[in-house]
């Protein structure tokens, strides 16, 4: 007789290849969406535990991005929360939403603003402690991601990330 089959949610398929990354020692970097459609705040605030409960080497967040011909485009013309156009700044870091319809676009901004500054922190805390070789290649690493994007903030910022990276 066959064993039964275990189905694993998506939440519990991430925890389960953390944990083997972890034991392995490998370094990785995990990427975090937010601003879908109802998509609630305490949902969002649920991301940013996963990301401490996962303990990637470098985690990233960004705004989910509607692109021509998805439902998530689809969806954000007809609530005439977007305009056809739009899509094309898509390449910019961003910190509103085209589609969350649970609060208003001012609430999501500041929302997001504040998990992005969670997320650089935890980046920031977790180079700090990674000090073995491979953590320091992880470390290389996600300089080079941050220096990226933090490129596209601005200046100032990116002036930041490159005195941390030096020091």
């Amino acid at each position: 007789m066959p064993a039964e089959q275990t189905i694993l949610t998506t939440e519990e398929r991430l925890r389960a290849a953390a944990d083997v990354l972890h034991k392995e020692g490998m370094p990785w970097l995990a990427f975090f969406v937010i601003g879908f459609p109802s998509e609630t705040e305490a949902e969002m605030r649920e991301t940013l535990q996963m990301l401490y409960e996962l303990e990637p080497t470098a985690a990233l967040m960004r705004v989910v991005t509607p692109y021509p011909g998805t439902e998530l485009f689809d969806h954000a013309i007809q609530s005439k929360r977007l305009d056809n156009d739009a899509w094309l700044h898509a390449d910019t870091y961003k910190l509103e939403s085209a589609l969350v319809d649970t609060m208003t676009p001012e609430a999501f901004r500041r929302l997001a603003a504040e998990l992005s500054r969670k997320f650089v922190e935890y980046n920031e805390n977790v180079t700090k402690r990674n000090t073995s070789p491979l953590k320091r290649v992880a470390r290389r690493a996600a300089r080079r991601v941050y220096l990226v994007s933090e490129k596209v903030l601005g200046e100032e910022r990116a002036d930041r990330w490159r005195s941390y990276w030096r020091g």
